[in-house]
């Protein structure tokens, strides 16, 4: 027995040493090939890890609403642990590549933005889904956040 193991130890050393052939199928589904950009489905992204610097723009939303929203500190707190920490799109999306949690804080704002009987297209058109990040950081602190200010969002959600 301890000589079987000892040959397929040997054969995967073997196989490891040899060169990869062209038809070989790189080992990690996510990997770029021939230089062309990395395409992922959703799924895919939301199961990598986090890269080395990646945006957190969860931590820059959480930014934008403790020094926007017109509240003390303790209400604010209060506001974000009720409708902001608790939902699920919100944890979902602790951690995640950027690209996700975008994605994902899109889905709140929307659900935030839809409580209101208010005409909130504007708002909503400022949810890019593409594009640079610091775009759509500026775009919620600028247009976002002041429809919610206006109409005392966020509220809890179920």
């Amino acid at each position: 027995m301890e000589n079987s193991f000892q040959q397929n130890a040997d054969d995967l050393q073997t196989l490891l040493n040899q060169p990869p052939s062209v038809f070989d199928k790189p080992h990690n589904p996510y990997q770029q090939e021939n230089n062309q950009p990395l395409q992922l489905t959703a799924m895919q992204l939301f199961d990598i890890p986090k890269p080395p610097g990646d945006p957190d723009l969860l931590v820059e939303v959480i930014n934008i609403l403790i020094h926007r929203l017109p509240y003390s500190r303790e209400v604010i707190d209060q506001i974000l642990y009720d409708t902001f920490y608790s939902h699920r799109f919100i944890q979902d999306c602790a951690g995640r590549h950027s690209n996700i949690q975008r994605q994902m804080l899109n889905l709140w704002f929307n659900l935030q933005l839809s409580l209101f009987p208010a005409h909130s297209a504007t708002a909503r058109f400022a949810l890019i889904p593409d594009g640079h990040h610091s775009d759509w950081v500026r775009l919620i602190d600028e247009m976002v956040l002041p429809f919610m200010i206006a109409y005392q969002l966020p509220k809890p959600v179920a």
